[in-house]
């Protein structure tokens, strides 16, 4: 056993390759897993940095090897058990997740250095002044929130109204335009020793809002169908956000919006990014992500570009919705050459009693040889997995 590894949270199994590789994953969670050492806390607890830290004063800097963040809630409690308790470690401070978890802290430092984001302000303006400055509709999102929880749409003053009551601490909260059916575009980025080696643009098949809203199915589309000069510009702007960071390590998983006035910055996470972007992306950069983003906070170990061997090859994958109900008859038909990957989470009979955004039917990853062709397999897969419920 080459030591411990400081997990926070959970996402693609990351404690199974964790053993995998050789170390014991301790991992910190809001949900219980299968793993032997495991620190149970409360999401808010997370969230908030409200985890009695002391905790961790039982590990050596010996034992620690490494500290990784799976999920956007253990941004910040991470850091501050790195500075706290193993600084020797790499990872991001606390002024740096302090700033990548505040968006807008965030996108007040993005305007400073000249990347474009969606008009913003804080809650402290009356009704008529807030709609003039953001439009006749805006969204409500709370500074520290993630997958699009607790955000309202704001259309009249009515709203405006309901909202206030509902909420007493506005400085959790900012305000910031609202796009209709955006074109939203992800940029994820790797950076090992304040090097860039390597970004993934994509193209969402629905914009996140909506997917989260109506529980849809989605997906992305590498590199996305926007000319070149458009994609290297958001591969820029997130270089540039990295540099003006100074975060070392880490995976960001940028997101922008195409609009009639070119990219307006939306979100940022430093951690895994989610749904199935990182093993579509394993399948372009010709290695394992997950290993390599663990290699970046392991002391022991090394990754350098040389670990990538990205294709010239479009890709994409889509995951399938479901809804509550119990499942009579699943109809796939995912023999297509050109599908790399596919899989079904459920059996006949099963009865979903949770549709959270975290479930889903299936997934596919598929490949072409142009954009063209990309796109037109982009608007196939969503076709090719179909449920029938004993309730239709």
């Amino acid at each position: 056993m080459k030591g411990f590894i400081l997990q926070f949270g959970e996402k693609l199994n990351a404690a199974h390759k964790i053993r995998e590789m050789g170390y014991v994953p301790l991992v910190v969670h809001y949900q219980k897993i299968d793993c032997e050492h495991f620190l149970l806390i409360t999401k808010e607890q997370a969230i908030n940095c409200e985890c009695d830290i002391s905790l961790f004063k039982g590990y050596s800097a010996a034992d620690i090897k490494g500290i990784v963040v799976c999920s956007e809630y253990y941004v910040e409690l991470a850091a501050a058990v790195r500075e706290l308790y193993f600084p020797h470690l790499p990872g991001l401070t606390s002024d740096q997740a302090s700033l990548v978890r505040d968006k807008y802290r965030l996108k007040q430092k993005l305007i400073d250095i000249g990347i474009p984001c969606l008009k913003f302000t804080l809650l402290n303006k009356p009704w008529e002044e807030m709609r003039g400055l953001l439009g006749s509709e805006f969204l409500v999102k709370p500074r520290r929130g993630a997958l699009t929880e607790g955000i309202r749409k704001i259309s009249t003053q009515w709203d405006w109204d309901q909202w206030l009551s509902e909420n007493n601490d506005l400085n959790k909260f900012y305000a910031e335009e609202y796009i209709c059916n955006p074109r939203e575009y992800c940029c994820d980025t790797i950076v090992v020793e304040d090097n860039i080696i390597a970004q993934f643009p994509g193209e969402y098949t629905v914009d996140c809002l909506n997917f989260r809203k109506d529980k849809v199915g989605i997906g992305v589309n590498y590199p996305g169908f926007v000319n070149d000069e458009a994609l290297a510009q958001i591969k820029e702007f997130t270089r540039r956000f990295v540099k003006a960071t100074g975060i070392k390590n880490g995976f960001f998983h940028t997101e922008y919006f195409y609009t009639d006035d070119g990219w307006k910055f939306g979100e940022v996470g430093c951690r895994l990014p989610g749904a199935y972007q990182l093993p579509t992306e394993s399948h372009i950069a010709g290695c394992d992500l997950l290993e390599l983003y663990l290699k970046c906070f392991i002391v022991t170990e090394t990754c350098t570009s040389e670990d990538l061997s990205l294709k010239d090859k479009y890709y994409g994958y889509y995951i399938y919705p479901v809804r509550k109900g119990v499942i009579r008859r699943i109809r796939a038909k995912f023999d297509y050459p050109w599908i790399v990957e596919s899989e079904i989470y459920i059996t006949n009979g099963d009865r979903i009693v949770d549709t959270s955004t975290h479930f889903f039917a299936g997934h596919v990853v598929y490949k072409a040889s142009c954009n063209t062709i990309l796109n037109e397999m982009s608007d196939l897969v969503p076709t090719l997995l179909e449920l029938e419920y004993a309730d239709d």
